[in-house]
């Protein structure tokens, strides 16, 4: 009988033999990490960590890319038109103090952009975050940002907001400039729990955050670039408080060489319906010509 059993067995002239496929290794366990800082991220990345398609893949699919340099002030952040900015900032800044040394940004808080950005904070994509990290980070070196003695602070937040958002987002996208720079990551800032800014009319935001920031002992910061990390200028408020108390908690041989602000996105500028950053968030009185865009990708 051809179905009857036969051992051993017999090979079938034209039908070669399948190797069993290799047993897969067992996956390793990530390492530990200690403080209760990193419990939370732990327990961020266990449970609160859905994904999203490639930040690289959706840039190409919509056309976006980053403001090219000329779109937005130096100083202060908002978009200009030609000519409108010269070595003093632009007419939203020009005569102003501001505490840090240049301002850096992806775009206008606006379409694809701002979507992605509300997909951080609000879902939790971090893969999001650490994406458009990175093209902060390639922004900022464009931008003459030093090669070396660079280090990348997030814009920090309360324990309460972190813990009911699920997120530590400003800590996301700093990661990603970090990755992109090869610069270390530190946390030179400490910050009370305050009512969200999100919720104040721009005139109260100022007096919201004063006093907010102090700086944590043993984080040294001195002769280095410090490149402080948010997702968002809107009134620019939650900036100048944090980088003020970047200069001010420093000693006399703590100073940074410099201070830079990197955001993935400034609010429209004066006169287009937006707050203005560096004018307190109050809206500007004058219009003007739409600011300068960059051209799609083809």
């Amino acid at each position: 009988m051809g179905g009857a059993f036969r051992w051993p067995p017999v090979e079938t002239p034209g039908i070669e033999a399948r190797e069993a496929p290799p047993l897969a290794a067992p996956p390793r366990a990530a390492p530990r990490r200690s403080g209760f800082r990193s419990l939370l991220a732990e327990l961020e990345e266990l449970w609160l960590a859905p994904d999203a398609p490639p930040i690289g893949r959706r840039m190409a699919e919509s056309g976006w890319r980053p403001d090219e340099l000329g779109a937005w002030c130096d100083r202060c952040g908002v978009t200009v038109g030609p000519h409108e900015e010269n070595e003093f900032g632009c007419s939203a800044c020009r005569g102003r103090r501001l505490p840090w040394d240049r301002a850096v940004r992806l775009g206008e808080h606006a379409g694809e952009l701002r979507r992605w950005i509300h997909e951080l904070k609000f879902t939790r994509f971090r893969s999001v975050g650490s994406g458009l990290g990175r093209e902060l980070g390639r922004q900022l070196r464009s931008c003459g940002l030093p090669g070396e003695r660079v280090v990348v602070c997030p814009m920090p937040t309360s324990w309460r907001r972190r813990t009911a958002r699920g997120i530590d987002h400003a800590g996301v996208i700093a990661r990603g400039v970090a990755a992109e720079l090869g610069a270390p990551v530190a946390r030179p800032l400490r910050r009370r729990h305050r009512a969200s800014q999100q919720s104040l009319p721009a005139s109260a935001r100022e007096r919201n955050v004063a006093g907010a920031f102090t700086r944590r002992p043993g984080v040294a910061l001195g002769g280095r670039h410090v490149v402080v990390v948010d997702d968002v200028l809107t009134t620019g408020a939650t900036a100048r408080a944090a980088c003020r108390a970047l200069r001010r908690g420093a000693g006399a041989g703590d100073r940074p060489a410099s201070v830079w602000l990197a955001v993935l996105a400034a609010a429209a500028r004066p006169g287009t319906g937006g707050e203005d950053p560096a004018n307190g968030g109050r809206t500007g009185a004058r219009g003007g010509p739409a600011g300068k865009k960059s051209e799609p990708v083809v």
